[in-house]
């Protein structure tokens, strides 16, 4: 009984020493194992801040991918409508802008504007497009030599010279000033603003020795295109001088037809074989130039007559006649009303 005591006293002792020498070092390997929870914090941080650096990575809201696709449509619509109204406004055709308006989607006009180069292009069968190059060499060269407060494409010159290209020749007056008129002008001299002339030999479906006259009568560098001889003319919006008691008459008529139609005449039957130089200027009754007209008439000729269209209202009709050969003038100034 003693003895079993005594077994039972030992297997207690030795089990409470285990205990006391394990408990420490469990504790101490409890504590040294990491936390999954302290680790994940700052991983989940670190990946935060790598989203919020790279924008590739960043999440996009559905709001925001709406956003740039607008956006992004946006700025092709603005492509698309560069290419339709600057690009190829002077040669693309009414029947090709109709079509390209109405297309539904991006694929179309692109496929669009593909087929629109590839029709114009001389040589289908090798890899460049000349006349695509040289189209967008004209818009680089008109815009650097013509531009004056608007774009070099937008300005009359521009628009010749990228429809026909480089004229063959060119006739300049930059700065205007003294001018010897040709005879089909009527002669003599007088003053211009700043013109120029260019001269085709032959634009297809136009014809041959086309000359295309521009001026530029406000001197800002922009020059217009005309077809009147005289919008160069810098004198002929000065009024003519009064004349004299002496004088001697012209002896002018107006007669005026209806329908804005008036016929102006003069007799030139007493200047005999002379040649005569003729000035005829309209003008409102408050001096405002409507229409001149300048001719060189051989003699001998029994008158001189033109027809003009003019709206309604009261006009003044000045004639000045200059006998080329003896220098003698005969002037009038009528005064009518168009109905």
């Amino acid at each position: 009984m003693v003895w079993v005591d005594f077994r039972r006293w030992l297997i207690f002792l030795s089990v409470f020493f285990m205990f006391a020498w394990l408990g420490p070092s469990s504790a101490a390997q409890q504590d040294a194992k990491p936390d999954s929870t302290d680790q994940a914090t700052p991983a989940k941080a670190q990946t935060q801040d790598n989203q919020q650096g790279d924008p590739l990575k960043r999440p996009i809201s559905e709001k925001r991918k709406k956003d740039n696709a607008k956006s992004l449509k946006q700025e092709l619509g603005k492509t698309y409508k560069k290419w339709l109204d600057e690009d190829v406004v002077w040669i693309i055709t009414d029947d090709e802008r109709r079509a390209f308006k109405q297309l539904s989607n991006d694929e179309e006009r692109d496929q669009f504007i593909e087929a629109f180069w590839q029709r114009r292009d001389p040589t289908p069968d090798t890899e460049e497009n000349e006349f695509k190059e040289e189209h967008y060499r004209r818009i680089e060269y008109a815009n650097e030599h013509f531009a004056a407060g608007i774009p070099g494409w937008k300005t009359d010159r521009g628009r010749i010279y990228i429809t026909y290209g480089p004229p063959d020749e060119i006739e300049s007056h930059r700065s205007g000033g003294a001018y010897q008129r040709p005879a089909a002008e009527g002669g003599g001299t007088t003053s211009t603003f700043p013109f120029e002339q260019w001269r085709y030999r032959y634009i297809e479906g136009i014809g041959a020795n086309i000359i295309i006259e521009f001026v530029d009568p406000t001197m800002s560098g922009e020059y217009r295109m005309t077809m009147d001889p005289s919008e160069k003319d810098a004198l002929r919006f000065v009024a003519p001088p009064s004349l004299p008691a002496a004088a001697v008459k012209a002896g002018a008529t107006v007669q005026v037809l209806g329908n804005g139609a008036a016929l102006l005449a003069v007799p030139l039957s007493g200047y005999g074989n002379h040649t005569v130089n003729v000035l005829f200027r309209i003008t409102s009754t408050t001096g405002r130039p409507v229409a001149n007209f300048e001719d060189s008439v051989p003699g001998p000729a029994p008158s001189y007559t033109r027809f003009v269209s003019l709206p309604a209202g009261a006009y003044r009709f000045a004639v000045t006649l200059k006998d080329v050969t003896t220098g003698v003038l005969a002037k009038d100034d009528l005064s009518f009303e168009v109905k």
